[in-house]
């Protein structure tokens, strides 16, 4: 499995692979019907915020801006932390950090080269929306440098799962058929998984809404 970068292709290492499969496993075990399933593929963030009591300070940049602008911003400021990080020579590389970098350059890839995959949150800036963008980041990534590391990065991505897992379950099927034979994306893999985990679209059209799932294990 690969997916692009600017012009380059990279291999998706295991242990986000591993992440992933975690995380979704978990959303699967807490959705029992399609209702709950719903709400948990249509989080921005927010849940992780909530759940480190993080909402009222950080959900400006999510809920209070649109999801490309949020996108954007969340993007720069991922990009500002991991800078200070790498200019440090006692900060260590966690795997949280990484995970970050990655499916933080992953979206903005799809959004700046595959619109029709990143419909749901794409947008497109204009006049003064870019300084806006950049100011926000700004304030972003000052707020979230004010929280202790361990918990700012566990808290980031968390937040870059939420907004992986909504792209890909409003996601439609059709813009993934060709996918596959091309090496597959990242984005089509994680909305095949969604699917057999019972969190895919597909069972809100199910006229007596029950909810089926297919049990992976590794």
């Amino acid at each position: 499995m690969e997916f692009k970068l600017t012009s380059t292709s990279s291999t998706v290492s295991k242990s986000l692979k591993d992440k992933i499969f975690k995380e979704l496993c978990t959303r699967s075990k807490l959705a029992p019907d399609v209702e709950t399933a719903t709400m948990i593929c249509s989080r921005r963030g927010d849940w992780a915020l909530n759940q480190r009591s993080s909402h009222r300070q950080l959900k400006w940049s999510l809920g209070e801006v649109e999801n490309g602008h949020s996108l954007l911003l969340w993007h720069i400021a991922t990009d500002l932390l991991l800078y200070n990080i790498n200019a440090s020579e006692n900060d260590a590389w966690c795997s949280e950090q990484e995970f970050c970098k990655e499916i933080s350059e992953y979206l903005l890839y799809l959004l700046l080269t595959k619109p029709a995959v990143m419909a749901p949150i794409a947008v497109i800036l204009k006049g003064d929306a870019s300084a806006s963008v950049l100011f926000d980041a700004c304030r972003l990534a000052k707020q979230l440098k004010g929280f202790k590391e361990d918990k700012r990065w566990s808290l980031m991505s968390e937040v870059w799962m939420e907004l992986l897992i909504y792209v890909a379950f409003h996601s439609e099927g059709t813009i993934h058929t060709e996918n596959p034979s091309q090496g597959g994306e990242l984005l089509t893999f994680v909305w095949l998984l969604m699917y057999h985990l019972g969190l895919g679209k597909q069972f809100q059209e199910e006229p007596l809404r029950t909810r089926y799932k297919l049990v992976v294990k590794k």
